[in-house]
């Protein structure tokens, strides 16, 4: 720092006029404790710009699990006033990088919302000729980013730590791939505002499978980080919309070239994958925001023949299962006749690695199911087509399975309607057996009336029958 720089003081609002000082330095206090807010208004002359470089901060740090400086911060916006736009806004020891104004003047705040004993911080202003970089600043419009085969990786920006994003944007981009090859999108920050008690987004992001007509791969709000979105084409459409209303901190991904297609991941009942693609992610269709309930939707997976399915679960965070441990909202594998365990709850990463598997045949089923009340982020799991590692045998399909099943079905009713017929033969066979030795019966013991001979008394007595008087 120049000897003869500029100090400006903690003391209310100041303005600085940087024409008469082109170059100094503001600080709080290096020890200090009383609550405090400081705003300073520097303006150079009209056609230059303030060039702005933090030396030092030691502040209050951000509380844990926030996004924003709550007790202490340090902010500057591109502009007169706070409806400008921020161009950081900082707190504890973060490093801040080199910040150039777009016009010729600048605000910047110390707000110390607590008593704070920390070591303050102290930033150093220039008037310079050339205005700052906008590029990654503000999104707007379409931006068409084409790939070569030397390109592997770039990022989407709508984020500047500390700021919020414009209203009323929108914003595309459309990034191709060289043929034969694919877009994945790794979302590394997401802050948009949450959705109304309709569950409605006002500010969003669709990812669509190809151009801004294709199938819908995520559409996502609030702050809960969607999961990678993978195009089954060479090109990818991402679509940032927000409202006029509410503005929060924006967005940061990375994409990059890959060689597999993304699979079929949504849940809207049943899905064939039959032989190809070869690999895939399928998830419960809510980009982890939380499925809806009601739910019930099932994958078939076939493999080419020879071929087995390997699962990897990579999340699973459904509703709790009940007392008795029986899950209420579940994803359940089964492979070929076998039906693995389900799983419900939150998984931990040690279970999900166990619960991961190589099929015994070349079909697996995949279930989802959730019920009337409380969902929760989802799951999400990858299946690939590898060389089978059993010699069980397999079917190709569930369809022999069915033919099976069937003519086992036929061979049994079959075989029950024979064991009835032959039933029903043999009780009328005594049936008749027992009427003709009734019959003969009766005509023996008329014949020995007719010749005046009392009939033989039985062995057994009670067997006589009375059809007449006796002799006395």
């Amino acid at each position: 720092m120049p000897a003869s720089a500029f100090v400006a003081p903690c003391s209310g609002v100041v303005d600085v006029d940087a024409t008469a000082n082109p170059t100094g330095n503001i600080s709080s206090l290096s020890a200090y404790s009383a609550v405090r807010n400081c705003s300073w208004v520097i303006t150079a002359p009209a056609g230059k710009y303030i060039k702005l470089e933090v030396l030092s901060l030691n502040l209050f740090p951000r509380e844990l699990g926030y996004e924003v400086c709550y007790s202490e911060s340090l902010a500057v916006w591109d502009g007169n006033s706070t409806a400008s736009y921020m161009l950081f806004k900082n707190c504890g020891t973060e490093e801040v990088p080199v910040q150039v104004s777009t016009g010729n003047t600048v605000l910047m705040t110390y707000s110390a919302m607590m008593q704070v004993q920390q070591g303050g911080f102290t930033l150093q202003y220039t008037v310079v000729d050339a205005p700052g970089n906008t590029t990654d600043r503000f999104c707007g419009g379409l931006e068409n980013i084409p790939t070569n085969p030397d390109d592997e990786n770039g990022t989407i920006i709508n984020y500047v730590r500390g700021s919020l994003y414009r209203p009323n944007a929108r914003c595309e981009y459309v990034i191709s791939a060289p043929a034969g090859k694919y877009i994945k999108i790794t979302w590394d920050y997401f802050g948009l505002q949450d959705p109304d008690n309709f569950g409605f987004c006002r500010d969003y992001i669709i990812v669509r499978d190809g151009n801004s007509s294709g199938r819908e791969l995520q559409r996502s709000c609030g702050f809960y980080t969607p999961l990678p979105a993978t195009s089954t084409v060479s090109t990818i459409h991402v679509l940032f919309v927000s409202d006029n209303l509410i503005q929060s901190y924006g967005f940061l991904a990375h994409w990059e070239v890959v060689d597999r297609p993304g699979g079929v991941s949504d849940c809207s009942g049943n899905r064939t994958i039959f032989q190809t693609p070869t690999y895939g992610e399928i998830t419960d269709g809510s980009n982890g925001f939380g499925y809806v309930n009601n739910a019930y939707c099932s994958w078939l997976i076939t493999a080419p023949t020879g071929l087995a399915v390997q699962i990897t679960y990579t999340r699973v965070a459904l509703e709790a299962p009940a007392s008795n441990n029986v899950c209420r909202d579940y994803v359940q594998v089964t492979d070929g006749k076998s039906k693995h365990a389900k799983l419900c709850g939150n998984v931990t990463q040690a279970m999900l690695t166990s619960s991961s598997f190589i099929s015994s045949t070349s079909t697996v089923l995949i279930e989802f199911a959730s019920d009337a009340n409380n969902a929760a982020p989802g799951f999400s799991l990858t299946y690939a087509f590898v060389p089978r590692s059993t010699n069980e045998p397999e079917y190709s399909s569930n369809v022999e399975l069915v033919v099976a099943v069937v003519l086992l079905s036929f061979f049994g009713i079959v075989l029950l309607c024979c064991v009835f017929v032959w039933y029903k033969r043999r009780a009328a066979a005594k049936a008749i057996e027992h009427i003709d030795l009734n019959r003969g019966q009766d005509l023996r013991k008329r014949t020995i009336s007719a010749e005046g001979r009392a009939p033989p008394v039985p062995a057994n007595t009670d067997d006589i029958e009375t059809t007449g008087p006796q002799p006395i």
